[in-house]
């Protein structure tokens, strides 16, 4: 994990408080939930400027009562440190650090069309070949006819684009971007 960014330093200060208290697994699946619940709009709801840190701080407590201390513990610091905002992506990097730690690698493959299950089959074995990918590789797929054609696949941080879409938006762009030569566009 990249603990160079703030969401990074959280994460990996709430992963060694959890293994220090022996709650890593607990507090693990309790922050799979937070991310959930803590939606955009809620968080923009407690950092209302009529909303004090007192009263954004008991709602989190009376919200997340079941939650473990450290979870709770967290969200209130980031309360008073009005970084709430970046409560999602703390608890995410925290999932990525301990699943990293396990060994699990996060694989996400998008096609354009459903894929047969021998070729998936065939596809999951590849990635899980790849360096750095493995047998504890979770892969999950998805179709998005948006592509057009072809696939992507995200390994983690990692993004492949192989789609159509993409060749098409490249060529636009090309396109708009080659030089012209106007005296000669309308001459006879």
């Amino acid at each position: 994990m990249a603990a160079g960014n703030v969401a990074g330093v959280y994460a990996a200060a709430l992963l060694e408080l959890a293994q220090a208290n022996g709650s890593t697994d607990l507090v693990i699946a309790d922050c799979r939930n937070v991310i959930e619940a803590l939606t955009p709009a809620v968080v923009s709801q407690l950092d209302h400027p009529s909303v004090t840190k007192t009263q954004a701080k008991q709602a989190l407590r009376t919200v997340f009562a079941g939650s473990p201390k450290e979870i709770v513990n967290l969200l209130q610091l980031l309360v008073d440190r009005n970084r709430l905002a970046d409560a999602q992506p703390i608890l995410r990097a925290a999932v990525t650090a301990h699943e990293r730690a396990a060994g699990l690698v996060n694989v996400t493959v998008v096609t354009a069309t459903p894929i047969a299950g021998s070729d998936q089959q065939q596809m999951d074995q590849r990635l899980r070949s790849l360096p750095g990918v493995g047998e504890r590789a979770a892969i999950s797929w998805s179709v998005d006819a948006g592509l057009v054609g072809g696939i992507t696949v995200r390994v983690d941080d990692l993004f492949i684009d192989g789609s159509v879409r993409r060749r098409l938006t490249d060529l636009k762009q090309l396109i708009l971007d080659a030089p012209v030569a106007s005296d000669r566009l309308w001459s006879e």
